[in-house]
């Protein structure tokens, strides 16, 4: 898959951003495997820590979009974090 990538990369329109989407497809892939080798050694209790606090973790990321999707991203907008006026989309 990463050589598809990396040959349809040479005659993108946007070669060098084609290379290093393709660049970061094979870095996630390399981190993918990486974590698999590395869970495989730990306790069975280790992983069920982990594994709550994945389902924690996205529950809370999930409930704050879905609060900022039906309140047309007030906190979004009151936090000034991020200028929601210059992305076209949540005008």
């Amino acid at each position: 898959m990463a050589g598809y990538l990396f040959a349809n990369a040479t005659w993108s329109q946007d070669p060098s951003n084609a290379f290093i989407k393709a660049g970061w497809f094979v870095g996630v892939v390399l981190m993918t495997f990486a974590t698999c080798r590395a869970l495989r050694t730990w306790p069975p209790a280790q992983i069920r820590v982990a594994t709550n606090s994945l389902l924690i973790g996205l529950a809370v990321g999930m409930a704050f979009i879905l609060v900022e999707l039906t309140s047309s991203f007030t906190m979004a907008r009151s936090s000034r974090l991020l200028p929601m006026s210059s992305i076209a989309m949540w005008r």
